[in-house]
């Protein structure tokens, strides 16, 4: 199958420390970038996703979630152990 053109793809950009929430219809690719205040790592847990991130470096990952939803982006500073909520995406289907 080709590969989609780069335009199909949507960005999605957060702020760790305004747990804000974006919406994505199902079955639709996005980048999600979590921009963070300190470093630590972040994880979107109902998709099975975690990375690192820094003040300079958000974190970044590439999603294609096909249920609908709400996904947690927890952010956990590296030197912590306690979560905090850094937002949320909403995923609802097509139509």
């Amino acid at each position: 199958a080709p590969a989609p053109s780069p335009g199909v793809t949507e960005a999605l950009e957060f702020d760790a420390g305004e747990d804000e929430s974006e919406r994505l219809r199902a079955g639709r690719p996005a980048t999600l970038e979590v921009s963070v205040d300190e470093a630590g790592s972040v994880e979107i847990p109902g998709l099975g996703l975690s990375a690192s991130a820094d003040t300079l470096t958000p974190a970044r990952f590439d999603v294609l979630p096909a249920r609908e939803g709400e996904y947690e982006i927890l952010f956990t500073p590296a030197d912590g152990d306690v979560a905090a909520r850094a937002g949320t995406l909403v995923v609802r289907s097509a139509g």
